[in-house]
């Protein structure tokens, strides 16, 4: 017996066959339809029985709706209204000989063609006997409701077993394949093995009237095998079977195209377990008849591309014929010697292959033979080539090449006949070769044609030329109008001859004589034409131009595949290309000469007032004959013009450099060279050179210049500009330095290198424009040389350059020193022997001391380069400009000591601070400060000093921003804006030793003093106040105003202040501070007074929030001291007491309830009464105990429950006591009642009971007032119980009582009974009440629910943790479940204990 489900009934009954009614159980009902041989039976309402062999007309149903307990058995269920709970009785229908094939995919086709609706009788074995009794080899169960019967399965393919789940609707136990899923299995019924050699399927195809196999053998009873034998013994390669009895014959198929297989399913009439075509379909086979091609010669040449200009041009579409065979005899019959087969329908033939280039083997395996489905007859634009076995005529021909398919005309392209008529390729070789030509053509089939240059009318693809020669078909010759031209192999020839390479040209031309040859343009005839000129070069352009010269590559070289352009008059050769000269020597050239000295410097333009001014020579000139006319009159350059004249001169190129392409115009006495052009001068140094020589004149180097000049005078030499005219302009002034620039000025000065050197390669970029064969500097760039003059010497010790400054009427130098004849050197003995710490010179004549400089402001050194009068080569100022110089003699500040670099603000590091101006030298403020009895002393932004007592309040910074140079001495460094470079007076204090000192800050002060006591007034020192209020035993004091001291305990009632704010020195010691107005400096005297106990101890840092964890809070401001707060805490009687935020006391008699907290946030606030204590941080406690404990009492089995509210009526009912109440005296008092429970309420009152928690639960909070007998304990609240248990237990015991699990739940409920116990739910009370009703199991839900049942587990187990999340309401200690869980309970004969029953039995009324 098996449970199966709850189904529906209906009026005609699902099971149809009456089993009993009555007292009815599930075992009765399955004996009595077991006996009566029936499959299944069914329970219902709980008092019939029902039998049958199939169920489920109407539908299956949830369990929940077959519930009714069973009249013969409460315990186990019995269906329901119109519900049958239905089983299997174990008795089984077998399918024998049936073995399962697998889950196959159907569709609206059909894998298995016959499909018959079962609907609830789908079953194994029934589609087994369906499917058999109509002879098919196979059947499938669909969808849980349909059979399907078929010879072949698996067309739409195999699926996974899992889609083949669907339940039959004849047995829900078994699977029925699937939607769209047939589960497949064998009937038994096979064929006879036969043995049929050559026979192949080869598909199902389309038939029509005039049918596609021709040939009628056999109708009726019709086999495969009988077809087979039929159509093999008369020859046949193909045969087919169609419509289930007629058998068809013949050599080709396929002609109305192919089919699915679907198609052809119509069953034998001689074999029903095998198809047999369909109607106007063939199920076609091949009988193994094969027609083979055999002919001498025949070869596979390979897979070739082909496209619509055909490789092979011939192209006959046999469709249906194609074969090898066909196209084999087709092609050879025209005489060809390649044929192909394209695209599974198509013959090619040719004589020539693979124009379009090979493919791969797999593309021309693409195409199904049309005449034969087995085999591959190419693919799209595809061949599959073979030879037919015909060879060409062989004919001996040397030198023979092939060129290409050209164009002819009317005027002939290949002017001689060579003949007519049957003309083969190698007898017009002979004829035309004989006759001398050098190409031969052979044109539409039939002509032959001969000639020395060939493609007038341009070139055209080869397919063009396939005309077959009348002489031998396996070749081509020509076309219509078009010539298949040769080459003979005869050759002409062009002796010495080099090739010098390809090159660049453009419209300028490189080569400048262009002559446009045509179809002539061959090596041969472009050398006769340049070698008949004079020229010494010729070139080949585009493939028809000739171009002749004496020099080539100008426009440079380029890589020889750009010089490929066929020649016109022989396209076998290369000619250049497009602006490319393949360039050649002609073999002219010119004898050498050995001429010292010469060199070519570029073509210049000329003009009327000539560049070189003497004529020397016209007429027949050369280069030699004109360089040895100049060069014997001394002259440096020359030049050639227009190809007869000779200039010559010591300077060139007034009129500007042009390019060589101008000066291209052949010698009259050599014209393998050019001489100029018009107006244009070829220009050569002669090698005569002009040289600079002094003593001293040495390169200096390359340096940069700009529009303020590093070399002060400049002048303009243009052609002129030479190193030798620079050299001697420079000297002649008294300069020590001159310098060529850009390559027309001439620069000169006596200092060189104010703006950097420059790379050797910068002032090689000019050149000069009085000789173009030498460099003079470059853009802004100075080549620098010394003129060999040299500075008067003076000994100057200790001087030293400061730099350029303005001067006005005022002097900012005040003495005069000396004027006239001024030098450097004697100025500074002038104002040295005065006793002045600087000079300057001005203006070239006048000398100036003092002892500070400036006023006025720096100037650029580009100011001060007026030349000395007593030495031409050093400057002295300029107009109103001082050159300043330090003659070396010092002022010193002794004793002082550098300490660094401070920063400053507005609010004053040093709080004296003094504008000195110009006269701001260390020095000078070391005098000022120290006068006024300061330690320190600094120098800011170079014109102002500070002074105080101390320094760094705003952070030291580096050295690096102390910089700023000193108004009264440029030479030195006075700190930096905003940054004082802070030194020592040499003023200290004297130590005295003051145990306990400590300086705690800056405080505000208020008429109602922060310290109360004054104790001295007038010359106040810092050791004096401390001595005067330690003695008085105060542990603070404060020094006010300079003058004030006041002493106290507790200090910081109006705020800190800054210490920039407590200032003021103090009358009694000016080199320390005594605070400000209403600014106490406050200090610690290191009194101490101690807080001591007995069992005070720190319990550590603790979190506090809103709701305080020590509920009482007391802020304590300026008294707040860990002293302060122990006394306060102590006095109220609580055992601990906090500090919190460093302002406030707390005390209570628990700690830690929101956790503890780091140290560190216990020392983030300073206590309000001593700054120098922590008073824990913002809501976090730092708590110590008070060293009181409480009363202690035995209270064994006594457990804290929490805090409940209470109402008007009692949570717990019963008045323990009140009065002098503590917790252990409730205790005592409950337990001795017998009561399970206490609480203990607004600390005087003591309350007993066995349930608690009507009103519900609160936060411990709430449950914080003290207990009137004993303080240090809290005994609830305002109607609130401080609840615990006394340990008293009350039990529920039954025999057979277990513990089942945890289980799920929802709205359809596992266990069906549910009651809502509340207040009243324990484990005893649903245990009770579930028995009461006969369940055999009990469940607690939610904390406040009973459920009971006679199964479960419906839906699902549950974690146990589920079940523990819900208190019972009854017990609070215990655990009822939880939402949607029922914590799940059984018995078996369970008895009750009398005890139980009567503590409970209320509760049941």
């Amino acid at each position: 017996m098996s449970h199966i489900g709850c189904f529906v009934d209906g009026r005609r009954r699902d099971l149809p066959t009456v089993g009993g009614k009555g007292s009815i159980t599930v075992g009765r009902c399955y004996g009595l339809c077991k006996k009566k041989g029936f499959r299944f039976f069914g329970v219902q309402i709980g008092k019939q029985c029902w039998c049958g062999n199939h169920y489920g007309r109407y539908g299956r149903r949830d369990k929940r709706e077959c519930r009714y307990q069973c009249r013969g058995d409460k315990t186990t269920y019995c269906g329901g209204s119109w519900r049958n709970d239905v089983y299997a009785t174990g008795l089984e229908e077998h399918a024998s000989g049936v073995t399962l094939l697998g889950c196959f995919r159907d569709n609206s086709k059909r894998d298995l063609p016959l499909v018959h609706g079962a609907g609830h009788r789908t079953t194994k074995a029934y589609c087994l006997k369906y499917c058999k009794s109509r002879g098919y080899r196979y059947f499938g169960l669909q969808a849980g409701s349909a059979c399907t019967c078929g010879n072949k399965y698996g067309s739409f393919g195999r699926v996974n077993a899992k889609q083949c789940r669907t339940r039959c609707r004849g047995d829900k136990r078994r699977t029925c394949g699937g939607s769209w899923r047939n589960s497949v299995y064998s009937t038994g019924i096979g064929s006879k093995p036969v043995r049929l050699p050559g026979l192949k399927h080869l598909g199902c195809y389309l038939d029509k009237s005039s049918r596609d196999l021709r040939k009628l053998v056999l109708s009726g009873s019709v086999t495969v095998p009988k077809c087979y034998k039929a159509c093999k013994a008369r020859k046949y390669r193909f045969f087919g079977v169609q419509n289930g009895y007629q058998c068809w014959c013949g050599n080709h198929y396929g002609r109305y195209r192919i089919r699915s297989n679907l198609e052809c399913r119509v069953q034998c009439r001689g074999d029903k377990s095998t198809y047999c075509g369909g109607a106007w379909r063939n199920n076609v086979y091949a009988t193994g008849v094969v027609v083979a091609s055999k002919a001498a010669g025949v070869k596979y040449v390979g897979c070739f591309k082909d496209n619509r200009y055909r490789d092979l041009p011939v192209v006959y579409t046999a469709n249906y014929k194609t074969t090898k065979a066909y196209c084999f005899r087709y092609c050879r019959a025209k005489g060809y010697r390649y044929f192909g087969l394209q695209n599974g329908n198509a013959c090619t033939c040719g004589n020539t292959v693979g124009r379009y280039g090979r493919a791969s083997s797999k593309d021309c395996a693409r195409s199904t033979c049309k005449g034969d489905k087995r085999s591959k007859c190419g693919g799209p634009w595809r061949n599959s080539v073979f030879t037919t076995g015909l060879k060409p005529k062989s004919f001996k021909t040397p030198g023979m090449s092939h060129i290409g398919c050209f164009v002819d005309g009317r005027r002939r392209d290949l002017p001689t006949v060579g003949g007519k008529g049957s003309i083969t390729v190698g007898r017009c070789y002979g004829l035309c070769k004989k006759k001398g030509f050098r190409f031969f053509g052979v044109q539409i089939g039939k002509q032959c044609w001969c000639g020395n240059h060939y493609g007038r009318y341009g070139r055209r693809d080869k397919r063009e030329c396939r005309y077959q020669c009348r002489g031998d078909k396996t070749t081509y010759c020509g076309g219509s109008w078009r010539n298949d031209v040769y080459a003979t192999g005869l050759e002409e020839h062009a002796s010495g001859v080099t090739l010098l390479g390809c090159f660049r040209d453009n419209s300028k031309r490189d080569l400048p004589l262009v002559h446009g040859a045509g179809h002539r343009t061959t090596k041969a005839y472009c050398l006769k034409y340049c070698k008949s000129r004079g020229y010494r070069y010729f070139g080949l352009q585009a493939g028809s131009a000739c171009t002749c010269g004496n020099k080539y590559g100008s426009f440079g070289r380029v890589n020889a595949k750009q010089c490929r352009t066929r020649c016109r008059g022989d396209k076998r050769r290369t000619c250049g290309g497009s602006w490319r000269n393949s360039v050649y020597s002609t073999g002219i050239g010119s004898k050498p000469v050995r001429l010292p000295g010469l060199k070519h410097l570029g073509c210049y333009l000329d003009k009327s007032s000539r560049d070189l001014r003497k004529l020397v020579l016209s007429g027949s000139v050369t280069v030699p004959k004109c360089y040895k006319a100049c060069k014997a009159r001394k002259y440096r350059f020359f030049g050639v013009q227009n190809g007869y004249q000779c200039w010559c001169g010591n300077h060139y190129g007034r009129y500007r450099i042009r390019s060589n392409l101008e000066c291209r115009v052949q010698c009259r006495g050599d014209k393998s060279t050019y001489c100029g052009g018009a107006w244009r001068n070829n220009v050569y140094a002669t090698g005569v050179v002009v040289a600079s020589k002094a003593a001293g004149v040495k390169y200096v180097g390359c340096f940069k210049d700009n529009r303020y000049r590093d070399l002060p005078v400049v002048y303009t030499a243009n052609y002129k500009t030479t190193k030798a005219y620079c050299f001697r302009y420079c000297r002649a002034k008294g300069y020590r330095y001159f310098g060529l620039q850009n390559g027309n000025a001439c620069t000169c000065g006596n200092t060189v290198g104010r703006y950097g050197r420059a790379s050797s390669k910068d002032c090689a970029r000019s050149t000069c424009k009085g000789d173009k064969r030498s460099k003079c500097g470059g853009p802004w760039r100075n080549s620098v040389f010394t003129t060999g003059l040299k500075p008067k010497s003076f000994k100057t010790p200790g001087m030293s350059h400061i730099g350029c400054f303005v001067d006005g009427r005022r002097r900012d130098l005040p003495t005069v020193g000396g004027k006239g004849s001024i030098t450097v050197g004697r100025c500074y003995g002038l104002c040295k022997k005065k006793g002045f710490r600087f000079f300057g010179v001005q203006i070239g004549k006048q000398c100036w001391c003092g002892n500070h400089y400036g006023r006025y402001g720096r100037r650029d050194k580009r100011e001060c380069r007026y030349q000395c009068r007593g030495d031409k080569t050093t400057y002295c100022g300029g107009s109103w400009r001082n050159d300043v110089y330090a003659t070396g003699l010092e002022e010193h500040a002794s004793g002082v000591t550098l300490l660094g670099c401070f920063r400053d603000n507005s609010k004053r590091d040093l709080p004296l601070v003094h504008g000195a101006g110009h006269r701001t030298t260390k020095a000078y403020c070391l005098k000022y400060c120290k006068s006024r009895g300061y330690r320190y002393f600094g120098l800011q932004a170079g014109s102002a000093c500070t002074c105080g007592n101390k320094y760094g309040s705003f952070g030291r910074v580096n050295a690096k921003q102390c910089r700023t140079r000193c108004r009264g001495d440029k030479r030195r460094t006075c700190g930096g804006s905003w940054r004082n470079s802070v030194y020592s007076t040499g003023i200290g204090s004297k130590p005295v030793r003051l145990p306990g000192l400590k300086h705690l800050g800056c405080y505000l002060d208020k008429s109602s003093r922060d310290l109360r006591k004054l104790v001295l007034s007038g010359s106040v020192t810092v050791p004096k106040c401390y001595k005067a209020c330690k003695a008085r035993k105060y542990r603070f004091f404060g020094v006010q105003n300079g003058y004030q001291c006041w002493c106290g305990n507790h200090y910081g009632r109006y705020r800190i202040r800054s210490n920039l704010e407590c200032r003021v020195q103090c009358r009694g010691d000016k080199s320390t501070y005594c605070g400000g107005a209403w600014r106490n400096n406050v200090y610690a005297t290191g009194v101490v007074v101690a807080s001591k106990a007995a069992g005070v101890k720190y319990v550590g840092c603790f979190k506090d929030n809103r709701y305080r964890d020590l509920p009482v809070v007391y802020t304590a401001n300026y008294k707040t001291t860990k002293a302060y707060c122990f006394r306060y805490c102590r006095a109220k009687g609580y055992r601990y007491f906090g500090l919190q935020n460093g302002n406030a006391c707390t005390c209570g008699n628990t700690v830690g309830r929101y956790g503890r907290a780091s140290s560190k946030d216990c020392a983030r606030s300073t206590c309000k009464g001593d700054k120098r204590s922590k008073c824990g941080g913002p809501w976090r406690n730092s708590v110590f105990t008070t060293g009181l404990k409480p009363k202690s009492f035995k209270t064994p089995g006594m457990s804290h429950i929490g805090c409940f509210v209470d109402g008007r009526r009692r949570d717990l009912p019963t008045v323990g006591g009140k009065g002098s109440i503590t917790v252990g005296r409730c205790y005592g008092l409950c337990k001795k009642k017998g009561f399970r429970f206490f609480g203990v309420q607004i600390g005087k009152q003591c309350w007993c009971g066995n349930h608690y928690g009507r009103y519900g639960r609160r936060d411990k909070r709430e449950c914080r007032y003290q207990c009137r007998g004993d303080k240090t304990t809290y005994c609830g609240g305002s109607w609130r119980n401080d609840v615990y248990a006394t340990g008293v237990v009350v039990a529920s015991k039954a025999a057979g009582v277990k513990y089942v699990g945890c289980f799920k739940d929802n709205r359809n409920r596992d266990l069906p009974v549910v009651y809502t116990a509340n207040y009243k739910t324990t484990k005893a009370y649903c245990f009770r009440y579930c028995r009461a009703k006969g369940y055999r199991y009990f469940g607690l839900q939610n904390g406040n629910a009973c459920t009971c049942g006679n199964t479960v587990g419906r839906y699902g187990r549950a974690s146990s943790k589920d079940c523990a999340r819900s208190t019972c309401k009854g017990d609070k200690r215990s655990k009822c479940g939880g939402p949607w869980r029922n914590s799940l309970h059984n018995r078996t004969e369970a008895q009750e204990l009398q005890d139980t029953w009567n503590v409970s039995h209320w509760l049941l009324c």
